[in-house]
């Protein structure tokens, strides 16, 4: 079992001794600063070597910005910080118990689901919104339809600019990144909700988006009055014969229509919310 440089998320019920007071975090918190490209980048290679490392990523941006990363997770009615999110994460890594994987129905633990938005510095206020999935290890039902995330984001919509999305990007349960499976299904430019899609499958008897995440930049320009921004992540799995024949996103909805009714499940995190300097 793969477990340097990674995490695994599964879906359970968080324990008693993981919802206190300490680990929460405000709904909105200030920006003091935020990062440079240099530490962008630097940033960038540590989500490569440890996907799914939170506290340690939590470690990273608050060196360089003063503040703490506030985590959602799927299964969990309040905002985290990254060090107790990887509590919990670590939590569910021990507590779970893989099912026999059906091939007519997808497991409603087979994946779990989180985001988080990073401060990035800039003239207009810029962040990025961090989202993230994790299957679990034994699952390997990879097969057409393809698989499809967005991060979706939000705020005074007349000043949000979608710059870019700067990865998707898949791994096998090893850890290693598996090349030439992601792709930029729709920019997001209107709906302020990029859509990435995946071909999952498997080589060797591992799937190839075992775990992986998706970064959306985005800035709010000066001029307004409300300065609070959100981000939320959705990813939907399916397996069996069919096509995926439209995929839609917008704040609040993530919507795939497909010929051949395949099985499909979608998990989302709440929305996460900062505000701006």
């Amino acid at each position: 079992m793969y477990r340097s440089g990674r995490i695994v998320l599964v879906a359970c019920a968080l324990p008693a001794t993981l919802i206190g007071i300490p680990g929460r975090v405000s709904a909105q918190i200030p920006t003091t600063q935020g990062l440079t490209p240099a530490q962008l980048r630097e940033v960038d290679q540590f989500e490569l070597a440890h996907p799914l490392d939170l506290a340690g990523l939590e470690r990273l941006v608050t060196g360089y910005t003063g503040r703490p990363l506030q985590v959602r997770l799927n299964g969990v009615d309040q905002p985290l910080d990254g060090r107790t999110a990887q509590q919990v994460i670590d939590s569910r890594w021990q507590a779970r118990h893989p099912a026999a994987v059906s091939p007519l129905s997808v497991p409603t633990n087979a994946f779990s689901v989180g985001v988080t938005l990073v401060p990035i510095s800039g003239a207009a206020t810029t962040f990025r919104g961090h989202g993230f999935w994790d299957f679990r290890d034994n699952y390997v039902n990879g097969s057409s339809p393809d698989d499809y995330s967005t991060v979706e984001v939000t705020g005074d919509r007349p000043r949000i600019r979608i710059l870019a999305t700067d990865n998707c990007v898949t791994f096998n349960y090893r850890g290693q990144v598996t090349r030439g499976v992601s792709y930029l299904q729709n920019g997001g430019a209107g709906s302020l909700a990029p859509i990435c899609g995946y071909r999952d499958g498997t080589t060797g008897f591992a799937l190839n988006v075992d775990h992986g995440f998706m970064d959306v930049r985005f800035q709010l320009v000066p001029g307004g009055r409300n300065p609070l921004v959100g981000a939320q992540f959705w990813y939907e799995h399916n397996q069996g014969a069919g096509a995926a024949v439209s995929v839609s996103a917008g704040w609040g909805d993530f919507t795939i229509d497909y010929t051949g009714g395949p099985s499909h499940l979608q998990k989302s995190t709440n929305p996460v919310w900062s505000t701006a300097r």
